[in-house]
This record gives C-alpha cells, structure tokens and sequence, in this order.
C-alpha cells in the first residue's frame, strides 16, 4: 500500500482503511487503537493525570498521521495477523478433514468386516444344509464310474482294431481272426 500523507486528514483510520470490506485495513486500525490504549495504559501506570494522558494520546495520534513507517508497521502487523490466522483456520480444518476422513475409513472397513462376516456365515450355514448322499448312493456311483471307463476302453479298442483289421491284407485277416478267437477262448477257460 502506498502512504500519502496528508496534512488535511484528521483520522488515522482514512490513513489505514481503504473501504469497509478492506481487512488489513481495518485489522491495522486496531492495532493502532491498542497502541493507543498500551500508552494510555502505561501512562496510569505511572500515576500520570488524565488531562497529561490526553496530551500525549493525541501527540501519538498526530505522530503516527506524519509516519508513513508507522502506518506500514500498523499494516504489516495486519498483514502477519491475517496469515496466521488464515493458518490456524486451514490447520484446524485440514484436522478436521482427517478426522473426518478417518472415521469414513473406519465406517468403511466395518461395513467391509460385517460384510465379509455376513457372506462367511452365509457359506457356512449352505455347508451345513448340503445333503451328502448316502453312502449306497456314492457306492453305486463309484461302480457307475468305474464301468463306464471299462465299457469306454472295451469300445474304444474294437473300434481301433476294427480299423487296424480293414486295413489289414485279406491274409492276415484270417490269421488276425484266428488268432483273437483262440486268446478269448483261453482266456475264457482258464
């Protein structure tokens, strides 16, 4: 802010105050009220009387009109005052935002855990009404199982030698049939 001083002003607060919506401003005219009442305050300390006070208020009210380094420091002030008030704001609400945020994570990873619980109680009561069958049942099953491998590998081979066997010359043929007849017939009657 540029000071221009002004002999025809009679207010320290035209010299700070820009308009009603400036804050430095405004906040620097207080500090110039409180070094107002710190003067007056030390003078009745020192058992000044009241007219003497009034004389030395108003030579510091003239001094501080012709002191552009007075006005700035009376700014300046304003000026640190507003910041560390901004940073006490911002720092109370970046807490409260982590705060905040903390308990939603929180919130979250209890509804996460229930949830989770929720869908394991659910599997385990499912366990617990899946009927096995009884055991004739599996049984027969097992039996079921184990023939269709058999009849699998009996088709499976007539069909391979069905195809070895028309490949074959007509010669080996019959020897090829009499030979499958008398290992059956071995096998049969042994």
């Amino acid at each position: 802010m540029s000071w221009k001083l002004n002999n025809n002003k009679k207010w320290v607060y035209e010299c700070l105050v820009e308009s009603e919506t400036d804050p430095v401003g405004l906040i620097a005219y207080a500090f110039y009220k409180k070094s107002k009442h710190d003067l007056a305050s030390k003078l009745r300390n020192e058992k000044l009387d009241e007219p003497e006070i009034e004389k030395k208020v108003k030579a510091h009210h003239d001094t501080v009109l012709q002191s552009t380094d007075l006005l700035e420091s009376f700014n300046l002030k304003a000026e640190l005052f507003l910041k560390e008030v901004y940073q006490r704001i911002e720092s109370k609400v970046e807490d409260e935002l982590q705060k905040e945020h903390k308990k939603k994570v929180d919130e979250l990873e209890k509804e996460k855990k229930n949830a989770y619980d929720k869908a394991t109680q659910a599997l385990k009561s499912a366990a617990k009404k899946h009927n096995e069958p009884h055991w004739c049942l599996r049984s027969l099953g097992w039996l079921w199982n184990g023939f269709a491998g058999i009849f699998a590998a009996l088709i499976m081979t007539f069909l391979l030698g069905g195809v070895i066997y028309s490949l074959s010359p007509e010669a080996k043929k019959a020897e090829s049939k009499q030979e499958v007849v008398t290992e059956i017939l071995n096998y049969i009657f042994k």
